[in-house]
C-alpha cells in the first residue's frame, strides 16, 4: 500500500486500516521515523520504546513498524499493550532516544495510528512529522543491525502515580474505561486512598462493542 500524505495529521499519523494504513505501510513508517532519528536527530543505533492499544489490528501493525525500526539499526523495546500516558512515562523512565504509541486513541475500531515521540516524550509533529513522510516518499532509508526485546515500566509507573496524589478523605470512585486498554490495569494504578469503587467495563474488548453510558447509570 503507497504511503497517503493525509494520514500524516498534526499531531500523530492515523487512519482507517485497510483504507489508510497496513501492515506495508507500517513497515515503511518504522522505516522512515528510523531514518530521522539518524538524519535529522544525528542519533547512532537509537533506543526506541514500542508499545500498542488493544485493537484487532494493532499487533500486526507494531510487528511492521517494529521491522521496520530493526532494519535501520534501531534497538527497540516492545512494552505491548500500553495506554499512551504509559508509553510516555516509559519512554522518559528508560531514557530511550525516542517512542511510539501504535493507537487511534479516541478514534472507532477501524482506525488505527501512530504517536511518534522523541526523547523525554516530546512529539513529533507538524513539520517534523511531515520530514518523515518526505523520508518514506523519497526511500531515503537508512540500513542498519537493530534488535528488540521486551520491556516492562508497570511497577515504576504505579510508583509514580502513587506518589502524585494524596487525599486527605478517602474516595468513593465511578470508573468507564469504555472497553480501552486502560482497562488492563485500572485497579492496580488507582491511588490506595481509594476504598470503595465500581468499574462497569472492566474488560479491555477490541471492538469496543460498549460505548453508552446506560448501563452506568442502570447499576448506579
Amino acid at each position: 500500500m503507497p504511503i497517503v500524505q493525509n494520514i500524516f495529521r498534526a499531531y500523530d499519523i492515523r487512519g482507517v486500516y485497510q483504507k489508510d494504513l497496513n501492515e506495508e505501510a507500517a513497515y515503511l513508517i518504522g522505516r522512515g521515523f528510523a531514518s530521522y532519528l539518524l538524519k535529522e536527530k544525528n542519533l547512532v543505533n537509537p533506543t526506541v520504546v514500542v508499545g500498542r492499544d488493544n485493537r484487532t489490528h494493532s499487533q500486526s501493525l507494531q510487528a511492521e513498524f517494529i521491522r521496520g525500526l530493526t532494519e535501520s539499526g534501531c534497538r527497540v523495546t516492545n512494552i505491548g499493550l500500553s495506554a499512551s500516558p504509559y508509553l510516555y512515562f516509559s519512554t522518559c523512565e528508560g531514557k530511550f532516544d525516542a517512542g511510539c504509541n501504535i493507537t487511534a486513541s479516541h478514534n472507532p475500531k477501524e482506525y488505527n495510528g501512530f504517536k511518534l515521540l522523541t526523547a523525554n516524550a516530546h512529539a513529533v509533529f507538524g513539520d517534523e512529522l511531515q520530514k518523515v513522510y518526505q523520508l518514506i516518499v523519497a526511500g531515503d532509508f537508512v540500513n542498519g543491525d537493530g534488535s528488540e526485546e521486551p520491556g516492562d515500566f508497570a511497577t515504576a509507573y504505579l510508583k509514580k502515580l502513587q506518589s502524585m496524589f494524596e487525599f486527605k478523605e478517602p474516595l468513593r470512585v465511578v470508573v468507564d474505561t469504555g472497553n480501552g486498554i486502560a482497562a488492563k490495569c485500572t485497579q492496580a494504578r488507582l491511588n490506595r486512598s481509594v476504598t470503595m469503587w465500581w468499574n462497569f467495563l472492566p474488560n479491555w474488548m477490541a471492538l469496543f462493542p460498549i460505548t453508552s453510558l446506560t448501563r452506568l447509570w442502570n447499576r448506579i
